[in-house]
């Protein structure tokens, strides 16, 4: 089988196309072409110790349509998985430039970071196939490496399906749980998770999915899958990841490194990267540049696709941040403002008649000395749909209180304020006071059950079971702020929450911030906020009882 079309012919039409403005495309991805028409032009002088080898970038680039198809999807399956133009540009360059010494690849590292639904699952496992059966290495050792094995899976299940699909491949190569090997050349393909470091191995090709997920505790596995191939005489680290946090110090230590090489800032001669992203000035919303990200925009990407996702993250806040680094590709910042300041002002309604409250929850948070405690009620009262899924909508108040000898200047605002009209009491012994009145709101309003931070409230949770109220104990940790938090914001955005004007719970969701683990879950960061944020902490605790509260029950709450 001949292939007529002409990879050269793409690559300069393509890299011609994004630097004349023809193709929009991100400032990285530009720098990219440029260093590529930058090297060419540098083969032929002394100081330059690299060639480009046509005949060997082109091999790879037909190896994909010639022996691999498509396995998923209406639209591709069974058919030539043919590259697009952009992936053309990066098998060209990866495979294209060698030594001059030895004639080995030059790129001995390769990242490839772009929005999710571009490929990168299905061009990363042809990739991971190639090198398995046509880079000329005996016993080429190849993983699919990501912090679980699921994930890594992913990748290596494509590569299965790949290999079944195309006759030439299904003859060369066996497959058996979680192994694909050619016994000809003694070499094999496996998904790795990083449970523990594998010392021991000498890889040929990495595959590193979804770097950014990748966290400090993972960081000796990286390393060791990184280092392993030194006995290789060509190996390649292929990442393929989309963006990720601040907190994500090993991909960022990556991108970095990498932005810096294309921009050249400094000189790395051994990696190649290709960074599809929205730019610093470009707005996340604005369809113009999602192609940016989106290389494969109109084709593996709709723009339906797109438009809905950024109708969703403009009508939930909680989902800017995720269309934000998955579907432009962009940085994130794994702590935010808790709340949009004037979303809150919208939700001052007056409070309702609390006897008409289907249920009640409360939340205590005593704090550190010289540090606020709060205690904070939320009312929940049925706002509409039906017997089996009913809308709610909750009312909160809160007070605090602080020692009277507290370091803190209270005569500055907003204290001075907060304590004239009583939200803030001070007193010689708060927690004691901070009991007291807790136990009297609840009694009067039957409140079935006390939230509380176990850390340094025994006594405290032994006054709220004495007095016949359930106490719960309920740890700062994102796994039980995420859900509470989350729904906080969907009644804020539906007008489902009251807090009265409360100009305590105004103040505090103002200083407020989250934080954000690997798992997405939501976590208030005292450290981050700007100030207090004690009661709207122990006014998420009391929404999230009374959201578990049986319908229509002031009976206790078993969990």
């Amino acid at each position: 089988m001949i292939c007529a079309v002409s990879h050269k012919s793409i690559v300069n039409e393509y890299v011609d196309d994004v630097l004349t403005g023809h193709i929009v495309a991100s400032k990285l991805v530009k720098a990219a072409c440029e260093r590529h028409l930058r090297d060419l032009s540098h083969q032929d002088t002394a100081e330059f110790p690299y060639y480009f080898d046509e005949k060997e970038a082109d091999d790879v680039c037909r190896f994909f349509p010639l022996a691999l198809r498509h396995s998923k999807g209406q639209k591709f399956a069974g058919l030539p998985l043919d590259l697009a133009p952009w992936q053309v540009f990066t098998k060209w360059s990866i495979f294209g430039w060698k030594r001059r010494d030895d004639h080995k690849r030059r790129f001995r590292r390769a990242h490839i970071a772009i929005a999710r639904k571009n490929g990168k699952t299905t061009e990363a496992a042809g990739v991971g196939l190639y090198g398995l059966t046509l880079d000329r290495e005996p016993g080429a050792e190849v993983y699919v490496a990501a912090t679980k094995k699921e994930q890594a899976k992913c990748l290596f299940d494509e590569a299965v399906r790949m290999r079944n699909s195309s006759p030439q491949l299904n003859k060369l190569i066996s497959s058996h749980v979680n192994n694909l090997f050619v016994k000809s050349t003694n070499s094999y393909f496996r998904p790795m998770s990083s449970d523990r470091p594998f010392d021991g191995l000498n890889p040929h090709f990495v595959i590193f999915d979804e770097l950014h997920a990748f966290t400090e505790s993972q960081r000796k596995f990286h390393d060791t899958m990184t280092t392993g191939g030194g006995s290789r005489t060509q190996p390649l680290q292929l990442t393929i990841t989309t963006a990720g946090t601040e907190s994500s110090h090993i991909w960022l230590e990556e991108y970095n490194h990498c932005r810096g090489v294309v921009l050249n800032d400094f000189v790395d001669e051994t990696i190649f990267a290709y960074i599809a992203e929205i730019d610093d000035d470009d707005d996340p919303l604005d369809e113009a540049c999602w192609i940016k990200a989106n290389p494969n925009l109109g084709v593996s990407v709709s723009m339906e696709y797109m438009r809905q996702n950024a109708r969703d993250a403009k009508n939930k806040p909680s989902f800017y941040p995720v269309f934000v680094s998955k579907h432009c590709n962009k940085i994130t910042s794994s702590t935010e403002r808790a709340f949009d300041i004037a979303d809150w002002d919208l939700c001052n309604a007056p409070l309702s008649d609390w006897s008409q409250a289907d249920a009640f929850g409360c939340g205590i948070d005593l704090g550190a000395r010289d540090d606020l405690g709060a205690y904070a009620i939320v009312a929940r009262f049925l706002a509409g749909g039906t017997d089996e899924n009913p809308i709610w909508r909750y009312e909160a108040k809160a007070r605090a209180y602080i020692a009277s000898d507290t370091v803190r200047d209270l005569r500055k605002q907003p204290f001075a304020e907060l304590i004239y009209t009583g939200k803030i009491s001070v007193t010689s012994k708060p927690v004691i006071d901070m009991r007291d009145d807790m136990l009297m709101d609840c009694y009067d309003l039957n409140v079935p059950v006390a939230a509380y931070d176990p850390h340094n409230a025994q006594q405290f949770s032994e006054d709220i079971t004495q007095s016949g109220m359930q106490a719960l104990r309920f740890t700062q940790k994102p796994h039980m702020f995420n859900e509470p938090i989350r729904e906080l914001h969907a009644c804020i955005h539906d007008k489902r929450f009251s807090h009265g004007g409360c100009q305590l719970l105004r103040w505090c969701a103002s200083n407020a911030i989250i934080v954000k683990n690997k798992e997405n879950h939501w976590m208030y960061d005292k450290g981050a906020s700007s100030d207090k944020i004690d009661p709207i902490v122990s006014m998420t605790m009391a929404l999230r009882v009374a959201m578990l509260q049986p319908v229509r029950s002031r009976g206790r709450l078993y969990l």
